[in-house]
């Protein structure tokens, strides 16, 4: 791999500040046929204002941030980052995207990794840099997979459980569930299969570690 600014190991997505469109959405940070503003934080201490246009002939996201370095030079970052509307394969309503300001590729997530002061597609960071943006998974052995998939989607079923109930946000519409129920329901399924699976290798290793004693 090759070194940016001295670094030298694995970054991941979920380690990285993203800007995640399915989290835009539901934040309300973008609406359609509407200008917003505000500002995305992250756990880390960044922080980045933005202003939003859905407009019918303009459909864009624009960030506005400082960036220092180690030296203490300060560079101001004011760019746009255009959004897709793309007919959904089911034939219901349409998809957005984020074009990636250096690759032009449809993206769901952008990502800043690596010493990169811009947010890209995950994809690009191969073609600009020789480095690949991780996912956790990736970096799992066989063992551990199941292991941190459980743990990395139960704190996403905890943050949307919480949110959902803090927020007053309804479950159900017209006896439907709504998309915030779905999302969560799609996860915890899937949290329930990687316990399982990750129970299933501890019996295998114990047994396993035990018919060798004997």
């Amino acid at each position: 791999m090759r070194k940016i600014k001295g670094l030298f190991y694995a970054e991941t997505v979920s380690g990285s500040c993203r800007i995640d469109m399915r989290f835009m959405l539901r934040e309300k940070y973008i609406v359609r046929n509407a200008e917003t503003w505000g500002v995305i934080n992250w756990t880390s201490g960044q922080a980045v204002n933005f202003r939003c246009r859905m407009g019918k002939t303009e459909k864009y996201l624009r960030l506005m941030y400082a960036v220092t370095d180690r030296n203490g030079k300060r560079t101001d970052y004011d760019y746009k980052i255009e959004i897709d509307e793309v007919q959904s394969n089911l034939g219901k309503g349409t998809i957005l995207y984020f074009l990636c300001p250096e690759s032009w590729k449809r993206s769901r997530i952008l990502i800043s990794a690596y010493g990169e002061p811009k947010f890209i597609n995950r994809e690009y960071y191969e073609t600009k840099y020789s480095l690949r943006v991780y996912y956790s998974c990736q970096k799992s052995s066989k063992t551990d997979y199941h292991n941190n998939r459980y743990f990395d989607l139960k704190k996403k079923v905890d943050k949307l459980e919480t949110e959902l109930k803090e927020k007053h946000r309804n479950t159900h519409y017209k006896g439907k569930p709504t998309k915030d129920l779905k999302y969560l329901t799609k996860l915890r399924n899937e949290m329930r299969y990687h316990d399982v699976r990750r129970l299933q290798i501890f019996d295998e290793q114990i047994n396993k570690r035990y018919s060798l004693k004997i």
